[in-house]
Order: structure tokens, then C-alpha cells, then sequence
């Protein structure tokens, strides 16, 4: 009779971890959004965010008119990112509010499976949080909250969502996320190649032609001839900026310390994930460069690699195992996040409390302490990697 009952058992208590896991990862998940939403949409609204309306940034502007006069309202190539205004247009709130509430809630949705992907790949929970501590406080992620009038949020948690479908082998999960994705924002397809490998080739198959499809359906079905696609990409000389410091700057500060952490946590990457891992950054890397030469937008289009940025800074954490690193990484994130709030312009303060040559001193400084941190747990990790089995 105890034999009989212990299988029991173990799933009870199986289920009741699972439960209290997902109830600490969504209190988590909720604090970081209230934090992000009272300090940093408060920072960059007056503590109004009704004065967001005033501020025609990123598009934000076309989304409003799609969400509130309808799809076609928008121009090429917004109105062909439809779905999430679309459910902005049957929530009972406002407007600007609807995207709000559609962006926090992605958000805090993409925490949640930050934080199951890293579970999945064996990350300890200390990286965990480090990782998502790093992540949340970067530049380039803080903008979600700076303006969320965008579909960037609902783009994130598709990626996310994406790359724990790979890990886990769900690929309904993967082929929604994608399609999904894409209906809100099409810089999520970068990601969808990462599922065809030679052996497995033909699992790709139904999530690349329904992406596919998702991405081109919409630019015929809604193209109309004054607002043609072509003809803008066709007129726009992107070469240009390239030549501009104000564009390299601005990719610099994105990541700031992070574009180190990167690479160098990859390096850290338990060889059963190597593939999968890899095979993904190489198609997002590769989507990255192709939005820095297409849009303007800098940094935002490195948000694109958020994923993996957080799963090399949780990667790195465990595999250094340095209270020195790991002190750096947890003050180095606020210290980022309060200079940025602290160095741009915003309705009260027109010009920044602090000068913005901060940034670039701060910059500066974090990337030569994360190097000289990282110098000992790197050369070790490349003696010790030929005799791994």
C-alpha cells in the first residue's frame, strides 16, 4: 500500500514546487513591471502618461490612429503590424491606456518565461535573477517602459516564448509565438529559421511557411498603391549614418557592459545547448544587422538580442561562480538605469538633471571593471574546455 501511494506523492509534491515556483516567478515579474512602470514611465511622462500622446516617437503615434480610426488608418509598413492595435481597439480603456496595458502585460509575461527558459537550461536561480536584473536595467530594454505605445513589448515576449519552445521541443508553442509574433511585429521571424536543422528538417517546414505567410498576407492584402512599401525602402539611403559617431554611440550604450557579457557568457554555454543556442543567436545576430541598416531606431533594434543577453549573463553567473562578478553585475545595473533617467531630457527637466556625458563616462568605466573581472573566469574556462567531455 506505501509502494502504491509514493508514485502519488511525488507528483503531488512535483505539482506543489511547479505551483510555488510559478507564484514566486510572477511576483518577480510583477515587481519589476510595477518598478518600471512608476519609475521609468513616470520619468519620462511628468508623471502624466497622457503627455506620451505629445511625443511622436517610434511610431507610436500611427498606432494610435490604427487603434483608434482602424488598420488601414496606418501607414506602410505599420499597418501591417495590425494585431496588436487591433487588440488595443476592443479593450474598454482608452486608447493610449490599451497600450499600456497590452505592454506591461507582455512584459510581465516575459519575465515569467525569461525565467522558465532559464530553469530549462539549468541556470541556478541566483543566475536567474542576476540575469534578469541586467536585462530589465539596459537601456535598450528600458525604452519598453519609456514608450509603451509600441508593439515592442508583444514583440519580446514572442521571442522569448520562441526560444523556450526550442529548448523544450514544443513546437506548437514555437509555430504561434511565431505567427503570432510576427502579426505584431515582423522582427520576430529572425528567430524562426533557428528551428530547421538536417535532421529534423522536415518540424520546420509548417512554422516557416505560416510565418511566411503571416508576413507577406498582410502586405498584399493591405498595401495600397500611394503607400507602397518598395518605393520607400527604394528612396531610403541608410549607408550614411553608418559614418555618424551619434550611430555607434548610440549601439555602445544600448548594451553598455552587456556587449561584453554577451559573447563572453556564450563561451559558458553547456555543450547540450550549444546547438540550439548558437543555431538561434546566428539568425537573431544576423536580423539585428539587417534592422540597424533598414531602420533608425538603434536602439531598439538591438533589443532583439534581450533573449540572449540574459541567458550569457545567467550562463556567465554560474559558470564564473565570482561574488566579485556577481557583486559588479547586481550594482552596475541600477547604477546604468538611474544615470540614464538621470541624463535625458523629459517634460520637467528639459536637458536632464546630469549632464549626458555621463553615460559615456559610466560606459566607459563599467566596461573596463567587467573586463578585468572577466579575465580570470575567462582564461579558465578556455584552459579547462579541450578536456571537457
Amino acid at each position: 500500500m506505501k509502494a502504491q501511494l509514493q508514485p502519488s506523492t511525488r507528483e503531488d509534491s512535483a505539482r506543489s514546487t511547479l505551483i510555488r515556483r510559478l507564484v514566486l516567478y510572477v511576483l518577480i515579474s510583477a515587481s519589476m513591471v510595477w518598478i518600471g512602470s512608476h519609475v521609468v514611465l513616470a520619468r519620462h511622462s511628468g508623471g502624466s502618461p497622457e503627455r506620451l500622446m505629445d511625443i511622436p516617437t517610434g511610431g507610436s503615434a500611427e498606432y494610435i490612429d490604427m487603434a483608434q480610426h482602424g488598420t488601414m488608418a496606418g501607414p506602410a509598413p505599420f499597418r501591417y503590424r495590425f494585431l496588436v492595435p487591433l487588440l488595443v481597439s476592443v479593450l474598454p480603456v482608452p486608447a493610449e491606456l490599451g497600450f499600456r496595458i497590452v505592454t506591461f502585460v507582455c512584459l510581465g509575461l516575459t519575465y515569467v518565461v525569461a525565467l522558465l527558459t532559464a530553469e530549462a537550461l539549468g541556470i541556478s536561480l541566483r543566475g536567474s535573477l542576476i540575469a534578469l536584473l541586467s536585462m530589465f536595467c539596459a537601456r535598450t530594454h528600458a525604452f519598453n517602459y519609456w514608450n509603451p505605445l509600441l508593439a515592442d513589448g508583444w514583440g519580446l515576449l514572442a521571442l522569448f516564448l520562441m526560444l523556450w519552445a526550442l529548448i523544450r521541443g514544443r513546437d506548437a508553442v514555437f509555430t504561434a509565438a511565431s505567427v503570432l509574433g510576427t502579426l505584431g511585429r515582423e522582427s520576430v521571424m529572425f528567430l524562426t529559421p533557428a528551428i530547421f536543422t538536417r535532421k529534423q528538417w522536415k518540424r520546420a517546414v509548417l512554422p516557416i511557411v505560416l510565418t511566411a505567410a503571416a508576413y507577406v498576407l498582410p502586405r498584399l492584402l493591405l498595401r495600397t498603391p500611394d503607400q507602397d512599401i518598395v518605393s520607400f525602402y527604394a528612396k531610403y539611403h541608410p549607408l550614411p549614418k553608418f559614418a555618424a559617431l551619434q550611430f555607434w554611440k548610440s549601439v555602445a550604450v544600448s548594451w553598455s557592459y552587456l556587449w561584453l557579457v554577451l559573447p563572453v557568457g556564450m563561451i559558458f554555454t553547456p555543450r547540450q545547448w550549444r546547438p540550439v543556442i548558437f543555431r538561434s543567436l546566428a539568425w537573431v545576430a544576423l536580423g539585428t544587422c539587417i534592422a540597424l541598416v533598414m531602420a533608425e531606431d538603434t536602439e531598439r533594434m538591438v533589443s532583439y538580442l534581450t533573449p540572449f543577453v540574459f541567458i550569457a549573463t545567467g550562463f556567465l553567473v554560474d559558470g564564473a561562480s565570482s561574488r566579485l562578478l556577481d557583486a559588479t553585475l547586481v550594482l552596475l545595473a541600477p547604477a546604468h538605469l538611474l544615470v540614464m533617467l538621470a541624463t535625458v531630457p523629459f517634460p520637467i527637466h528639459e536637458h536632464g538633471l546630469l549632464t549626458a556625458s555621463l553615460r559615456l563616462e559610466l560606459l566607459v568605466a563599467s566596461c573596463i571593471v567587467v573586463a578585468a573581472i572577466l579575465i580570470s573566469p575567462l582564461t579558465a574556462r578556455l584552459r579547462k574546455s579541450p578536456h571537457r567531455p
